[in-house]
């Protein structure tokens, strides 16, 4: 079941209550020591790490996918709803009374879909990585440019350094949570409506268009009546020896002096591991 209403209250001595962020790696994705995470971000995207040394968590209405966070049974109604003919559509020679239920049902499944899609995804942020020890041409190609760098780190030391992390963010101390895994490909657009679709969160799942992707990401939840006052983005603090953990992987276009430009913008850093890609071009 698709759940979103996956918040605790912790209760300490005294009878004092306070709100802190619970942590959840998703059972069956958890990672291993073996795993590895890329990101593969623009010079500016680098820039900006390093000077401000935080992990940007995105809302999920403002990524371009429109399913993003939206529950399999609402994507299937909405769906449904469309191919509902509209009022000069409709067959005339159905009664008036099975023409306006029909009607009224596809006004009232649309409107729903565009109050609660909005609602479940303004409440939701990510950021996203692609799992893989090697790097994609894909990626590249997508996010990045010939300036551009991947960032690679070892899956299992970034979940279990987030875990720690989170619990030291003033901003975080609410009732978010904070959730982790492998996002599943399921046929979503169009929806496949014979399609089961086995996945706790929503937000975990996506088009199998996207699949080259191969993403893992990680969530920060928000209650549902925070969204009226939700900001655009979340950012997560970060220490140096997140940065000395960090592998920088430079485009397999990049030339020479790129390349030493950016061993120039990260001499002042904790990241030592600078290379370029190892994917040969013609």
């Amino acid at each position: 079941m698709e759940d979103y209403e996956i918040y605790k209250e912790v209760v300490h001595n005294q009878n004092i209550k306070m709100k802190f962020m619970e942590f959840e790696e998703i059972e069956k994705n958890k990672l291993t020591s073996d795993d590895f995470l890329m990101r593969y971000i623009n010079i500016h995207k680098l820039i900006s790490l390093i000077t401000n040394k935080t992990l940007l968590f995105t809302r999920l209405d403002l990524l371009p996918d429109p399913f993003e966070g939206i529950t399999t049974r609402l994507i299937k109604e909405r769906y449904i709803a469309k191919l509902t003919p509209s009022k000069e559509e409709i067959n005339p020679r159905l009664s008036k009374e099975l023409r306006e239920k029909a009607l009224e049902e596809k006004e009232y499944i649309e409107s729903l879909y565009k109050k609660d899609a909005l609602k479940r995804q303004k409440s939701q942020y990510v950021n996203c990585w692609f799992k893989g020890d090697r790097e994609s041409m894909a990626m590249w190609n997508l996010y990045s440019n010939k300036e551009g760098v991947a960032i690679k780190i070892n899956g299992r030391y970034l979940v279990d350094y987030l875990k720690r992390i989170i619990e030291i963010q003033p901003l975080l101390m609410k009732k978010y949570k904070f959730i982790c895994g492998n996002v599943e490909y399921y046929k979503l657009n169009p929806v496949d409506l014979k399609e089961k679709v086995n996945i706790k969160y929503s937000a975990f799942k996506k088009d199998v268009s996207y699949e080259y992707e191969h993403e893992y990401r990680f969530l920060i939840a928000t209650p549902l009546t925070y969204i009226d006052k939700n900001p655009s983005n979340i950012k997560l603090d970060l220490t140096d020896i997140f940065f000395h953990n960090l592998e920088i992987i430079c485009h397999p276009e990049m030339p020479d002096w790129q390349y030493q430009n950016i061993i120039n913008i990260c001499k002042d850093t904790n990241i030592k591991a600078i290379r370029k890609s190892w994917i040969e071009l013609k």
